[in-house]
């Protein structure tokens, strides 16, 4: 899971709707700086919490800490007022291609070096992904064993936290060849009008950095 800036894995993520409580064995750092939110005298942090197929946002509330003999400690964490994040109501298409076409692009420039389609020209700021493209690149250059798993939080956060997504379908990297990854991307278009059944768009190819 990713809540903020942290990415961890959790014991137990407890989702109540509007309330969310997250118990992890955390080292002292990061334990820390919760317990620094939850100690702020002029009002508590929101933050983003992803997991799943899952982005929403919160108010940190309590952090309560176990300390266990010969490991991490235990801590707990409780999200109060969860929303869905703000996202863009309305998403527009432009030179023939719609929004979720727009997007499609921007992925595949993203991921695959492709470039984007010459009748976007000037407007190349509207196939924004929303996925943190620093994230992305230091999830890709984890190792073989967690690369996957961070690697799908961050296209998470980035597409379904910015309403380009209704979910992600899949997310599976390849191990490292060459200084390329081989990268598989599937998710599903927001849903606009209920009598019509969201596209399902996918990649495939190598990922090079730089």
């Amino acid at each position: 899971m990713k809540l903020g800036d942290y990415v961890f894995r959790a014991d137990t993520i407890a989702d109540h709707g509007e309330t969310v409580t997250i118990t992890a064995r955390l080292n002292d750092e990061i334990a820390h700086a919760f317990e620094a939110m939850r100690d702020q005298q002029w009002g508590r942090p929101r933050l983003k919490l992803t997991y799943g197929t899952r982005v929403v946002e919160g108010e940190v509330g309590a952090v309560r800490r176990t300390v266990r003999a010969g490991g991490a400690d235990q801590i707990e964490i409780e999200l109060a007022r969860v929303q869905p994040p703000q996202i863009e109501v309305m998403r527009a298409g432009t030179s023939g291609l719609s929004a979720d076409q727009l997007v499609e692009a921007g992925m595949r420039a993203l991921f695959l070096g492709e470039p984007l389609p010459p009748s976007v020209g000037m407007l190349d700021f509207m196939t924004d992904t929303g996925i943190d493209v620093d994230e992305l690149r230091q999830a890709f250059a984890q190792p073989n064993e967690v690369a996957e798993a961070i690697a799908r939080l961050v296209v998470t956060e980035g597409l379904v936290g910015s309403g380009r997504a209704a979910r992600i379908a899949s997310c599976t990297l390849g191990l490292v060849a060459g200084g390329a990854r081989r990268v598989e991307v599937a998710w599903v278009d927001p849903r606009v009008y209920t009598n019509v059944e969201p596209a399902r768009r996918r990649l495939e190819g190598d990922w090079r950095d730089g």
